[in-house]
């Protein structure tokens, strides 16, 4: 561990400083079982892929914090943010279903269930999409953003539903 500190130290080079640190969280958090002070350095070592702009390393590096913490919220909001600007529509579900789990505010809940929208329509999952809004939906009560949401879900596939839901508005 010392020596790792003492390289990570005496390092200018971000390329290197994100290694180091992967390997102090891998440390910390399989001998040492340390999770907090693993997800730390996880974090770190993440931020300094970001600044080499090396979205599929950063995302490793998010990925071990979330083993370490689950459920951290800065690291799924960045994760967010990855798969927006790469298009990963599958991570963007992933993640926005991790913050929705970990939500306790409706009107959170009701933004990230509306977020989900568009990337699971695209991967083909308008059944799962429609009963995260159904569950939103009793939560909530009835809201006209999830019921529109809902139909434009059952769309083509089931206008009968769709129409339903239209209806029931």
């Amino acid at each position: 561990r010392r020596i790792l500190e003492r390289r990570l130290a005496a390092s200018d080079s971000p390329e290197k400083n994100a290694e180091f640190l992967e390997r102090l969280g891998d440390l910390e958090l399989g001998k040492l079982q340390n999770a907090e002070a693993a997800s730390e350095r996880y974090i770190r070592a993440a931020k300094a892929a970001e600044s080499l702009e090396d979205p599929s390393r950063e995302l490793a590096l998010l990925d071990k914090v979330l083993a370490a913490k689950p459920g951290h919220r800065p690291t799924l909001v960045r994760m967010t943010e990855i798969a927006n600007a790469t298009g990963d529509a599958a991570l963007l579900v992933k993640t926005l279903a991790a913050l929705l789990r970990s939500s306790d505010t409706p009107g959170e809940r009701v933004n990230l269930v509306l977020s989900m929208e568009v990337p699971r329509l695209a991967l083909g999952d308008a059944e799962g999409f429609i009963a995260i809004v159904d569950e939103v939906s009793a939560e909530t009560g009835p809201r006209l953003d999830l019921l529109s949401a809902k139909a434009r879900a059952y769309g083509e596939r089931d206008p009968a539903a769709a129409a339903a839901v239209y209806r029931g508005m």
